[in-house]
Parts: C-alpha cells; structure tokens; sequence
C-alpha cells in the first residue's frame, strides 16, 4: 500500500510534505517545489486514486486512516523524523486527518481551502449521497465534459478568467483514470469524513490558514478554525483569487509558505 510520489531538493534539509486536490497530481505542486528546493525537501505524493497511486488497498475500511498511514509510512522510507505539511481542499483535509492522527511527525500544519469536517451527521449523509452521484457520472459518462462542469462550479470561477491555462489543467486531468477517480470522490468524500474541529483546535504545532479573497465559503471556515484554535494560527488571505490559491497566485502563495516556514 505505496503511495507514488515526486520529490524536489535534498534530504539533508527541513521537509515539506505536499498533498494535492480532487483530480490532482503529486506534480501539481511543482512551482511552489522548485522555488523552495534551495533550501528545503520537497515531497509530494500523488494520493489514492490518482496518478500512479493504486486505490484498492487503500478502499478497505477507513480509506482517510490509511492514506495517513501510508504518508508516515512514506516519510520513514525517506528517513525524515519531522515535516511541515501542506495540504489542499481535499489534501488538506487528508492533511488534517494525519496531523491530528500523528501529530509527533510535523513541525507545523498548512491548510489551503480545507475545511475539518461538516457538522452534523446530516450533512454527511446528504453530501455523500451527491459525491455517490457524481462518481457514477464520472463513471458513465464523457470525463471531459465532465471536467469542464467541474471548472464551471461558482467555487473555480475566478479560474475561468484565464481560459487558456484552465484549458491545459483540464487537458492534464485527462491523463487520470476516470474510474479510479470515480471511486476516490467516493472514498474521499466529506460525507465519510469525521468532523476533526476538536482536535484541530488542541494541535499544538503551528498552523496556517490559507484562502482566496473570492471563496466566501472557505474564507468563513478558516475563520472557524481560528476562533476554536488554542496553539499558534494564522490566516492569509490571498488577494482577488478564488478556491485555487497556489494555481491562481503562485507568487503570493509560495511567500505565504515561505514566511511560515521561515518563522
């Protein structure tokens, strides 16, 4: 139960480990990597489901449990005793769920448009059963057309302002198997996700709240997350940028991680 991953820089210096989106790759995160290579390990996996990371082992029982437990088991084939960890929307909630369930392993705790969990049972049960409808739609259907609803989502729409580049993300979301994403949006559904508030907000390591200016929602949440925290937190708002932060302002992004790591 191996996780496929890409890393940047060398060991000798302090790690980052980096988890990408719904649809994503490990690559994703190739321009933040390479302008912290120089001075930091930079690892990022290509999660359950994705790339060229199988989904069986990890769909049998808690599928959030056992990816955490494939990212440490990932970090000790490395030899690296501590990490900072990075994760986005759906990374991030995996992100969440390992630094709560194995705190010992990182240094601090980076959350791009992520949120702990919903509240109620209810809720869980009504988004599961829409994720259930959408990974047969990606099943049964034409995954591009599917793609480009996707991107057309109120939550992206300020991706929409740079067609072309929108254009090759999805063109290199192509590159997925559909039906192993299918089964992912099932496994990594909000729905199946504990609400993790609680612990989130005891966690002692540092952590960092990163959301655009445009995503209303996400903004709301990382200030939840704020107000419930005890230890070190802070929120970086990215300006005139939606759900997508590191895609949409690279630049401001990679100063963000930068500074946190720094500190």
């Amino acid at each position: 139960m191996g996780l496929s991953f890409k890393t940047w820089g060398t060991p000798d210096h302090p790690a980052l480990l980096m988890l990408h989106g719904l649809f994503g790759f490990g690559s994703d995160w190739e321009q933040l990597a390479l302008a912290l290579s120089p001075d930091y390990f930079c690892i990022a996996p290509d999660l359950p489901g994705h790339g060229r990371t199988d989904l069986n082992d990890f769909a049998k029982g808690d599928s959030f449990k056992n990816t955490s437990a494939a990212l440490i088991a990932l970090l000790e084939q490395l030899e690296i005793g501590e990490a900072t960890l990075l994760g986005y929307s759906m990374g991030g909630r995996i992100a969440c769920h390992t630094a709560v369930t194995h705190p010992k392993w990182f240094a601090g705790l980076i959350l791009e448009s992520a949120s702990p969990g919903l509240k109620t049972a209810g809720e869980r049960e009504e988004r599961l059963k829409i994720d259930l409808a959408r990974g047969k739609e990606i099943e049964g259907g034409v995954f591009q057309n599917f793609l480009e609803q996707w991107y057309q989502q109120p939550l992206f729409q300020s991706m929409q302002r740079q067609p072309g580049r929108l254009g090759e993300v999805i063109q290199d979301r192509l590159r997925q198997d559909p039906r192993k994403l299918a089964r992912a949006v099932d496994i990594f559904s909000i729905g199946r996700q504990p609400n993790l508030s609680s612990p989130l907000s005891v966690l002692q390591m540092p952590v960092l709240l990163i959301v655009g200016e445009l995503d209303e929602k996400y903004r709301h949440i990382a200030s939840e997350i704020a107000a419930l925290r005890r230890g070190k937190t802070a929120i970086r708002v990215m300006p005139d940028v939606g759900h997508n932060a590191h895609w949409e302002a690279p630049v401001a992004f990679t100063e963000a991680v930068k500074t946190f790591l720094q500190d």
